[in-house]
């Protein structure tokens, strides 16, 4: 417990570093590590070919990250959901218990907390439950709200803005975003990745900072 705690410490630290580096050098339009924000779910039609780590979440990145993109519906755990909760396929129909086993196959340790495949059935009943309790709040709770606690949106919805400032799905958070989508929420909570260094003065046109809802979309 001492070592975790001493790690999550590092990682603070690194993070408010970077912070304060990026504030100097772009100013209030700098995004904060792990920052809260706000997007209209149907800004996000896009995902990243290849996962960039949550550990970079607040940097400011330039090249051709955001090249390397694929449509939402082609990333496999978000097409799992689509077929179970809007076409009605059972979990263990839509490949999603036999990708998860896989994963921990080939990590060789435990993935989201699951170890073994009663462990996998019992994360997906689960989700059920969210996806109800989604449904019918018509919300999706910021990580912050549902862990009190945590370091501002750590482990929520990893989501990057690539140069002209479109939000781009970091492959985290397949399931939240999903039911987002799934149920028609007008708004999500994520997690700031990684803004790229041509859309610093803009990416905040579609990204509404803080812990408060965007409301509608008469600032976009």
């Amino acid at each position: 417990m001492g070592t975790r705690l001493r790690a999550r410490g590092s990682l603070r630290w690194r993070m408010s570093a970077r912070d304060l580096a990026n504030r100097l050098r772009y100013g209030g339009h700098a995004p904060q590590s792990a920052e809260l924000a706000w997007i209209h779910t149907a800004d996000c039609e896009l995902a990243l070919g290849t996962a960039i780590p949550r550990s970079w979440t607040g940097r400011v990145l330039d090249g051709d990250w955001d090249v390397d993109v694929q449509p939402l519906g082609a990333v496999a755990k978000i097409r799992f959901c689509e077929d179970h909760w809007t076409a009605g396929t059972p979990w263990s129909e839509t490949g999603a218990i036999e990708h998860m086993h896989r994963l921990i196959e080939a990590r060789g340790r435990a993935v989201d907390g699951c170890q073994d495949r009663s462990d996998i059935v019992a994360r997906y009943r689960r989700l059920d439950r969210i996806f109800q309790q989604v449904e019918g709040d018509r919300r999706l709770m910021a990580h912050c709200e549902r862990a009190p606690g945590a370091f501002r949106e750590v482990d929520g919805i990893y989501m990057h803005f690539d140069r002209r400032g479109r939000p781009i799905f970091g492959l985290g958070g397949c399931h939240r975003l999903a039911i987002a989508r799934i149920v028609g929420l007008e708004e999500i909570p994520v997690q700031v990745g990684v803004v790229h260094r041509q859309a610093i003065d803009r990416w905040e046109a579609t990204a509404r900072r803080g812990s408060r809802s965007i409301g509608r979309r008469e600032w976009a």
